[in-house]
């Protein structure tokens, strides 16, 4: 059974894919779906004054778009919440999969290969890597 899914949203329109993907186990099993994002933050010093507000600035437009796709995509009978955390993506999505006792975390990955991918390193890898639960990995188009 799956009661609970973790979803990592980039705000992007490939993220958005996910929910297709989604669709059958929502029928099938009617789970608390949990959107995420995340805001990266390698190391940064927020104590910054102009840092911090920027920080502040993401997080409220983040939550604006969380709920503007929540409205899109769900209907007022799914059970959805939506969270923002700040730090280094793959550590904060295993972190929140493991503290919400989730039984499957569902995201989408644009596939990045040769520089793209060692530069930008890969959210995907590292979450397929460390995760406690099952992670459903939907690959897109670049």
């Amino acid at each position: 059974m799956i009661h609970k899914i973790l979803v990592p949203i980039d705000l992007s329109d490939y993220s958005e894919r996910v929910f297709e993907v989604l669709r059958p186990l929502r029928n099938a099993f009617s789970p608390e779906i949990v959107l995420c994002h995340v805001i990266e933050s390698r190391g940064v010093p927020l104590a910054q004054f102009s840092q911090v507000m920027d920080v502040e600035r993401a997080r409220s437009v983040a939550e604006d778009k969380l709920v503007a796709l929540t409205a899109a995509h769900f209907s007022d009978t799914d059970k959805i919440s939506s969270v923002v955390r700040t730090g280094v993506a793959a550590d904060e999505l295993v972190d929140l999969a493991d503290q919400l006792s989730c039984d499957l975390i569902a995201l989408t990955t644009r596939g990045h290969e040769g520089l793209a991918h060692a530069v930008l390193g890969s959210t995907t890898e590292r979450v397929l890597r460390h995760a406690n639960c099952p992670v459903l990995v939907t690959r897109l188009g670049n």
